[in-house]
């Protein structure tokens, strides 16, 4: 009980730090994945794998398990645990493609209750041909 205590207070805190960042900026911009999109089922744990986590759920720590569970996934997509524990409005623009077609984009984070400038940025983005066409120097395969 007080780790998961100790947790909502780093939540907080967090989210209290973010609100004072956004006194100076509208918006926090970062990556949206660390990676381009992994192939369909590469995250998904085959019939093995998933029995090997079922026995250490009976043997182990079941948070440690739940957390090297989430750990790929995370991999991919560590930007966005920011916005998902603060409570942040945010989006994922996408602002490049790779070479073969999928899109490469920016998370975009605003202060709470501040959802329509992040739909206007969107928007904006979305209706400008800047980005259309340009194809991201990596390869970007998985």
């Amino acid at each position: 009980m007080r780790q998961r205590l100790r947790s909502l207070a780093a939540w907080d805190t967090a989210a209290a730090k973010m609100a004072k960042l956004h006194d100076t900026y509208d918006l926090y911009v970062t990556p949206a994945t660390a990676y381009p999109a992994p192939k369909v089922g590469e995250l998904t744990p085959n019939e093995e794998e998933r029995q090997q986590l079922i026995k250490r759920i009976e043997n182990e720590d079941p948070l440690s398990v739940l957390y090297d569970m989430f750990l790929p996934s995370l991999t991919y997509s560590p930007f966005s645990q920011l916005a998902n524990l603060t409570g942040q409005p945010a989006a994922s623009i996408p602002v490049h493609r790779c070479k073969n077609g999928l899109p490469i984009g920016v998370q975009a984070m605003a202060s709470k209750g501040n959802e329509h400038v992040l739909l206007q940025l969107a928007a904006q983005l979305e209706q400008s041909d800047l980005w259309e066409g340009v194809i991201h120097p990596l390869d970007c395969s998985s």
